[in-house]
């Protein structure tokens, strides 16, 4: 089981795999309990802040819970032998622009498998790429899309955001009392899609991608991840 921790203190270099802000690792599925496991108690009297884009700071305890129910195969298009290119930032600026971003910045920013999708940044805005024994592994988009209608607020337990024709948001807040620790910070539809809408579970520079990296000659493997916009 992939675990995946994040610092949601303000200014924390959570972008960075090695600075301390961030954390990944593996543990056997049978090492695990049942249930959520409470967060660490705040020794300070003051609470924790973290930016959610478009509103004013809001205090969270953990990221939002997501199971992945299945996967799809998806074709990158990409040339075998240019893959080592993807991790190679003077070998990637030198690829053409439609193999450096194959995808045009759309679907899929979350993936497993293949090479990183990089955002507009590439692989330069990074902390320095990961180098051998670890070899990349998948990739997390701040926004996830989730099929089927957008449920009611005190369903999902966190507010929830319809957009309209002319750009203009509504905000459906979640009552007190609905409210849960592993919901998604928010959930957005646009007003005319009524079978997809997204969910925003974590802080990547508002519009960032997680990147995980695995080392598989351990046991268990090590991971690292770090997030780039």
């Amino acid at each position: 089981m992939l675990h995946l921790f994040q610092c949601t203190t303000t200014g924390c270099s959570t972008w960075s795999y090695d600075e301390g802000c961030n954390a990944a690792f593996i543990l056997p599925r049978e090492a695990l309990g049942e249930g959520l496991t409470p967060p660490p108690q705040v020794v300070s009297d003051r609470p924790v802040y973290v930016w959610v884009t478009g509103s004013m700071p809001v205090v969270h305890s953990m990221h939002g819970e997501l199971w992945i129910a299945g996967w799809k195969e998806h074709e990158d298009a990409i040339p075998q032998h240019m893959s080592s290119a993807y991790f190679d930032p003077r070998a990637f600026g030198a690829l053409p622009e439609e193999f450096q971003f194959p995808h045009n910045f759309g679907d899929p920013r979350t993936k497993a498998g293949g090479v990183p999708y990089w955002t507009a940044n590439g692989p330069w805005g990074l902390p320095k790429i990961p180098s051998r024994p670890f070899d990349y592994l998948m990739q997390i988009d701040t926004f996830l899309s989730i099929s089927g209608r957008l449920p009611d607020p005190s369903v999902i337990g966190c507010d929830v955001f319809v957009h309209d024709a002319n750009g203009r948001m509504e905000r459906r807040p979640v009552p007190d009392a609905a409210k849960r620790d592993n919901a998604p910070w928010t959930a957005m539809q646009e007003r005319d899609r009524d079978d997809e809408y997204c969910v925003e579970f974590a802080n990547f520079g508002s519009d960032g991608t997680a990147y995980v990296f695995i080392d598989r000659g351990t046991t268990p493997p090590r991971a690292v991840f770090f997030w780039n916009r």
